[in-house]
């Protein structure tokens, strides 16, 4: 089965915007591999105290906290940094007891895929049931709809919806028993794609790029990835939208991880590593601010903040996880 018709909607909406910034800095040295690592091991602390916190306190894997803690730590040990096994194991058996519940939530269950794949024994449980369960979330016209805090995001709605049906479609794809339902699954919200608009957020353009990699991988995705890369800003990093002239954590590490991906060797990547290192505190947390990110109103941005520190240092981590440099 051909994708190119499916994604001509990526296709259309990632024309070049002609890349100005990525190799502004790439005459500096890239950060050594042990700079990268060390960051890496503090912001783990970090991450385990608020997704454990979270897990006990709500008994939930949801709002991006207890997954992103497996993933950060999964991805850790598969690139060779010493993690409790123990703990992780614990951590995982969480996400096996999330299946017995009504509705975990679709980012939830594509972030749980997500995790898998850096694991060396990873649950069957998960390959079998999370797959069908992600697809009876689809709606009647192919269309996924955001769930957690990605409804209140600052984007169009539909914007968000179009994220979360491309985060999990490549959710799907990633694991032996979502391959084919991913491609009936794609084939069905064909049409429903072709309806997007142009994007505002810069993780718009990340899953537009991925999904063209992932499923129409005969196409040219130069323009994709040079559009990404056109938005990188002057101090390395990127924004969370197009018009950002800050750049923040989250979407900085999300881009990190897209590259590692789609342009591996890019000279936009070690500028991003640098901003990264200047960005985290000395407790090994990235300080993200959700009122970048949420809609929510000012009097609630005090709740969401923890959300957006763990999430932020938690995309910072497998960013700079995904782009280590070869070394032992």
């Amino acid at each position: 089965m051909c994708f190119k018709h499916s994604l001509s909607i990526v296709s259309l909406a990632l024309i070049s915007l002609g890349w100005t910034t990525g190799a502004m800095a790439a005459e500096e040295a890239p950060p050594a591999r042990n700079q990268l690592i060390s960051a890496v091991e503090k912001s783990l602390p970090v991450i385990e105290i608020s997704g454990v916190a979270w897990w006990e306190n709500r008994k939930c894997l949801s709002c991006h906290t207890v997954t992103f803690t497996i993933w950060a730590h999964q991805a850790a040990q598969h690139a060779g940094l010493t993690v409790d096994r123990e703990k992780l194991d614990l951590w995982k058996a969480w996400q096996v007891e999330e299946l017995a519940k009504p509705n975990p939530g679709l980012e939830t269950f594509g972030q749980i895929l997500l995790t898998t794949l850096y694991d060396p024994q990873p649950s069957p449980e998960l390959w079998e049931k999370v797959p069908p369960m992600l697809l009876k979330m689809q709606e009647a016209n192919g269309s996924w709809k955001a769930g957690g805090q990605l409804p209140r995001q600052n984007r169009p709605a539909a914007e968000s919806n179009e994220v979360s049906a491309w985060w999990s479609l490549l959710a799907l794809a990633s694991t032996p028993d979502g391959r084919q339902q991913s491609a009936t699954a794609l084939e069905k919200t064909r049409d429903w794609l072709k309806t997007a608009q142009e994007p505002t957020t810069v993780e718009t353009l990340i899953v537009r790029a991925l999904a063209q990699q992932r499923f129409a991988p005969e196409s040219d995705g130069k323009p994709a990835v040079q559009k990404l890369l056109s938005h990188q800003l002057p101090d390395g990093g990127w924004g969370w939208k197009l018009t950002d002239t800050h750049s923040n954590p989250l979407s900085t590490g999300q881009v990190l991880y897209a590259l590692s991906q789609l342009a591996p060797n890019s000279p936009a990547i070690a500028p991003a590593q640098r901003w990264l290192l200047s960005a985290q505190q000395a407790d090994g947390s990235w300080p993200t601010d959700g009122a970048i990110f949420s809609s929510r109103p000012p009097a609630q941005h005090a709740r969401i903040a923890p959300i957006y520190l763990h999430w932020g240092t938690a995309w910072a981590t497998l960013g700079l996880l995904h782009t280590l440099p070869p070394g032992h």
